[in-house]
């Protein structure tokens, strides 16, 4: 009885194992994978990379096997390293910001990270590839007014850019007005933006949204689109711009902030001042 109850032991024991080892098998022909297929093409994180769209590529990563390793040029901070949890995406250290990010390759030229120890992808944190040039979409807005503003203005023009229901790009540009001379800064009354449209996951179209934080005592203003350049696509009554994902297109779009109309007082020119004419004197 105990030889049976011994055996029956060494049998679960051997089974445990190889249970084990089976799934380490898993994991390893998993890992193994080294070679990502995205857009059509292979791609992989060997090579130089940039912050988003600064064009400034100062991190050069190198996989051997499932391991891989960066370096910073010049080196602002310590190398770092991690594991290929696929082709497509890796699980990476940095020394100096303790935690894990995974990077994904959601295509050729651009890696996309998570938040830190999270599988939530953070819409602000890419790296784009070298040599891979980043489309823009490129939003100009005019500005105009109609009637008389109250003295020098600042108006503060604004986009915010969404994508996947996660905001990827805002900034605000301040177009002044100067009362006296009556004229604009810029002299253009333009202001442009470029934000990219590689951001983010792959799905959805990018929706930029331009308005005014601060109209500047107007009564009323409007939005209008005055041309677009396909793919991109823009909409007067919600003052919107879509733009499919990794497409670069234009469009420009008119502000107008409308004011009363300040009359102004005719002068009247001061009568001419009667003139004096001496008294004749008789000299005979």
């Amino acid at each position: 009885m105990k030889r049976i109850v011994r055996l029956m032991l060494v049998l679960a024991i051997v089974a445990a194992a190889m249970s084990v080892a089976a799934s380490a098998v898993a994991v390893s022909d998993t890992t193994a994978v080294s070679i990502c297929h995205v857009d059509g093409t292979s791609a992989n994180f060997d090579g130089s990379w940039g912050f988003g769209n600064s064009g400034a590529h100062t991190v050069s990563i190198t996989t051997n096997g499932n391991a891989v390793s960066g370096v910073w040029t010049p080196p602002v901070r310590p190398p770092f390293s991690g594991v290929l949890v696929d082709g497509c995406t890796v699980r990476m250290s940095f020394p100096d910001d303790p935690g894990v990010y995974l990077g994904t390759l959601v295509g050729v030229c651009e890696i996309q990270w998570s938040f830190k120890n999270s599988v939530q992808t953070d819409p602000n944190n890419f790296w784009t590839g070298d040599g891979c040039e980043m489309p823009l979409l490129t939003i100009t807005v005019h500005k105009d007014i109609v009637g008389t503003p109250p003295g020098d203005q600042a108006f503060q023009v604004r986009v915010d850019c969404v994508h996947d229901d996660a905001t990827v790009f805002g900034e605000t540009q301040t177009i002044s007005w100067d009362a006296q001379l009556g004229t604009f800064s810029p002299s253009d009354a333009n202001a442009v933006f470029t934000p990219p449209t590689r951001v983010g996951g792959t799905s959805d179209d990018v929706t930029c949204t331009v308005g005014e934080i601060d109209t500047a005592g107007a009564t009323s203003h409007t939005i209008s689109c005055t041309e677009e350049t396909a793919p991109a696509v823009c909409d007067s009554t919600t003052g919107a711009v879509t733009i499919p994902y990794d497409e670069a297109g234009a469009a420009d779009i008119t502000v107008t902030n409308n004011y009363l109309v300040t009359p102004t007082t005719p002068v009247v020119p001061a009568p001419a001042p009667t003139p004096v004419v001496a008294a004749a004197r008789f000299t005979g």
